[in-house]
């Protein structure tokens, strides 16, 4: 090797630009193959981005959708049941007074029995 002081400034300048540039280059430096493919890979990530920003907005829109017609339908459930607990009152009280019957139809016949086994006067 040689030794510096035995070049001019000139190509001692151009040499250390040589070597600045293979740094560079090797470090992704702009304007190196690095640089360019780092720059591609953030151009992609940014659009990926953009991607997934536009995705999760149309998601959270749907999510908000199916939120408001779950409660929709939630309501109606809580209608039907209501209705079918009224209808199981109904049967209820339907067969309630369907047992009362029975008991004062038992209890008018065992009177009318015993008014018409009983001799007339009485």
């Amino acid at each position: 090797m040689h030794s510096t002081e035995s070049y001019p400034d000139f190509v001692l300048a151009l040499l250390f630009q040589v070597m600045n540039h293979a740094v560079c280059y090797a470090k992704g430096a702009p304007g190196s193959t690095a640089a360019a493919q780092r720059t591609a890979r953030v151009s992609q990530a940014y659009v990926n981005q953009k991607k997934l920003d536009a995705e999760a907005k149309q998601l959270q829109t749907q999510a908000a959708t199916y939120a408001k017609k779950t409660l929709q339908w939630l309501a109606v459930v809580e209608g039907f049941n209501q209705a079918l607990k009224e209808i199981g009152d109904v049967e209820n009280w339907a067969r309630s007074i369907e047992s009362d019957m029975r008991i004062i139809s038992t209890a008018l016949e065992y009177v009318y029995k015993d008014e018409a086994s009983k001799p007339p006067g009485m």
